[in-house]
């Protein structure tokens, strides 16, 4: 009897087609697996782009809000600048004030006198007590040419 109980335990071999069937559900379970992986994982990435986006957004209004307020800080001290006189700046900035003064006055750019226009009460003609300024203007008036580079006793010469 031992005979007949050893082969009912053998189990009969699968054929070639159940076989096939298996390989194939288990190839459709392991793809709807790879699937819902995957749209997990667009899920994920959209998210992490979402808040990449989000996070990009706050750092340029935040870098804007600095700009500005950098811009208004500069317009603020361009008109401190324009308003004030450089003397009394630099005269605050230094202990000595009297000699500040002093120093930025020497170092200020000469700004050159207007022509003074010559009345008609004047005598006729340019002479000596005119001003430079005056006597170039004057021989802008007469449309004399390279009056800029002459000096004073040149520009006499030519004007009479």
């Amino acid at each position: 009897m031992a005979k007949k109980d050893s082969k009912k335990s053998k189990a009969k071999k699968p054929s070639k087609r159940d076989l096939r069937k298996q390989a194939s559900a288990e190839l459709k379970r392991q793809l709807e697996v790879a699937k819902r992986n995957l749209k997990r994982e667009k899920e994920r990435a959209k998210a992490a782009a979402k808040k990449a986006k989000e996070r990009a957004k706050k750092e340029v209004a935040k870098a804007r809000k600095s700009a500005t307020s950098k811009v208004d800080e500069a317009k603020t001290a361009v008109e401190t600048v324009k308003s004030t006189n450089v003397a009394e700046v630099v005269a605050e900035k230094v202990k000595t004030p009297a000699r500040a003064v002093q120093r930025a006055r020497a170092k200020a750019p000469v700004r050159r006198a207007a022509a003074k226009p010559v009345s008609a009460t004047a005598s006729a003609g340019p002479n000596d007590t005119w001003t430079v300024a005056a006597l170039r203007a004057e021989a802008r008036k007469q449309k004399v040419t390279g009056y800029s580079r002459l000096s004073k006793t040149a520009l006499l010469d030519k004007l009479k």
